[in-house]
């Protein structure tokens, strides 16, 4: 029998059907149920921290300017405080930060634990097929 997924839930095994080797992740929204305190946002920074990712934060989806928490790593998640259509807090992974988490995600390296807690669910998943072009295609 197939498992039906809860929206506020999230299954690791989810993300195992997108084992095409050209897919790539290019955005992940996770929305989380609850509206963080600065220091739950802080705390949530330090572990991403941990894995690889610089944390900024954002006042409003639509903001462009963001303040920076951890600036010392490669990729990046940005905590959204508000946004006009949902109630909680959002963590948004762009471009090669996306595939970095997805990376992580199907190694087993990443606590799920840490967005459980705040009843976090997938939101938004962007993907891109990649494909090098080839000696023998046909340019029109």
């Amino acid at each position: 029998m197939e498992k039906i997924s809860d929206k506020n839930t999230i299954y690791k095994d989810d993300f195992n059907s997108l084992k095409t080797e050209l897919l790539k992740i290019d955005y992940l929204r996770f929305n989380l149920d609850l509206s963080l305190s600065q220091k739950q946002i802080n705390q949530l920074a330090v572990y991403f921290k941990r894995i690889g990712f610089s944390s900024y934060t954002k006042d409003r989806d639509s903001d462009t300017k963001r303040v920076p928490i951890f600036t010392d790593k490669r990729f990046e998640v940005t905590f959204i405080v508000r946004t006009p259509y949902q109630e909680g807090t959002h963590l948004e992974f762009a471009g090669e930060s996306a595939q970095k988490l997805y990376d992580c995600i199907k190694k087993d390296k990443f606590n799920w634990k840490q967005l459980e807690q705040y009843r976090a669910f997938l939101g938004r998943i962007d993907s891109c097929y990649d494909r090098l072009e080839q000696f023998n295609d046909q340019i029109l």
